[in-house]
């Protein structure tokens, strides 16, 4: 017997090579690669030329504000016309039926990192900003989490601690003490950041609003993980969150992105790219980075509640909860640790 999961997946599935098939009758679902709440990606196979392309289809707008599909669209296209060679081509799309086609990428995994595919992911987020006319002409959506001021960025962050509940661990003694441990740390880390901002505030050392004129457009789910290694070099996928957003935000997604982490090369990182922005501001700059740092250790820590966890598992991406939460708080202890060392320094 098929488990509810399977059966939502084989609906799912059923139901976009019924779209697809009102969009484009000459393509043919292959395989699902990837599919959760946001979207599902599959390959496709050209009857007639028997080409393979890549299918993603779209849920709904997100909030009714942002468009997520709007959003790939956009950055798809300003890719082609500024760095053509590190993205996937666009081949079609229907608004209607939220599906978009694009080339199929042929290449390999990025499993070790190395200090090319550094060099070679900040040129791509530079050359994506080097024509700032045409980023105004065609980018028309904010990345997914910009903001404005950076007192919200705090909002938020105490939005994502008040969500975590560690109770369902209770099962598992060590994970749940170590889980706790990680909990409180979070919670003395939120208020150093909430009276650090409030000091500098209060200074007049940095204002709360960011500065629009620092904008760039951000791929915002940038990382290796999203991107595959091809003939033509790293190629980078997966734009459906980006839009315009604070620099140092953009360039921190990346640099503490925890799925294929590039974070020890963090200080060659550092010296490669905040000099173009923030360069007088080291203030500013010190906190943000801690400010940041701090968000993605919830976006780590964001599975500790019954509903994440009832979401991945009806998503079918949750085999063995016990080892996927061990990961998570492995993840989130060096991230604390090297946050407290900067704190120390």
């Amino acid at each position: 017997m098929k488990s509810c999961t399977v059966l939502i997946m084989d609906e799912r599935l059923r139901h976009h090579k019924y779209l697809l098939k009102q969009f484009n009758l000459g393509l043919c679902l292959e395989q699902t690669l990837s599919g959760g709440y946001n979207n599902n990606v599959y390959s496709a196979i050209d009857l007639n030329s028997h080409k393979r392309f890549l299918v993603k289809f779209f849920t709904n707008r997100e909030d009714g504000i942002r468009d997520r599909m709007k959003a790939e669209i956009e950055f798809l296209t300003l890719g082609d016309q500024l760095c053509k060679d590190r993205v996937p081509k666009i081949i079609d799309y229907d608004s209607q039926h939220r599906v978009l086609i694009t080339e199929f990428l042929n290449g390999s995994k990025i499993v070790n990192i190395r200090k090319d595919d550094i060099d070679q992911a900040l040129k791509f987020l530079s050359s994506i900003n080097s024509d700032s006319s045409l980023c105004s002409t065609i980018i028309t959506q904010r990345a997914s989490d910009s903001q404005d001021f950076i007192s919200r960025y705090i909002e938020d962050i105490r939005k994502r601690y008040s969500l975590l509940d560690i109770g369902f661990m209770r099962s598992w003694t060590s994970l749940f003490l170590r889980a706790e441990t990680v909990i409180l740390a979070i919670r003395r880390l939120v208020e150093i950041l909430e009276i650090e901002l409030e000091t500098n505030l209060t200074a007049g050392i940095f204002e709360d609003r960011l500065d629009e004129d620092q904008l760039i457009v951000s791929p915002s789910d940038f990382g290796f993980h999203n991107a595959i290694r091809t003939t033509r070099g790293l190629v980078f996928f997966d734009f459906e969150f980006s839009g315009w957003d604070d620099s140092l935000k953009g360039f921190y997604d990346f640099a503490l992105q925890p799925r294929i982490p590039p974070i020890k090369y963090l200080d060659y990182m550092r010296d490669k790219l905040i000099s173009k922005y923030y360069s007088e501001r080291p203030e500013l700059v010190g906190f943000l980075e801690k400010l940041f740092m701090l968000r993605w250790i919830l976006i780590i820590v964001k599975p500790f509640c019954t509903e994440s966890i009832r979401r991945l598992k009806r998503l079918g991406v949750l085999s063995d909860m016990k080892a996927f939460l061990n990961d998570r708080i492995e993840t989130a202890e060096a991230r604390i640790k090297l946050m407290e060392d900067s704190l120390n320094a």
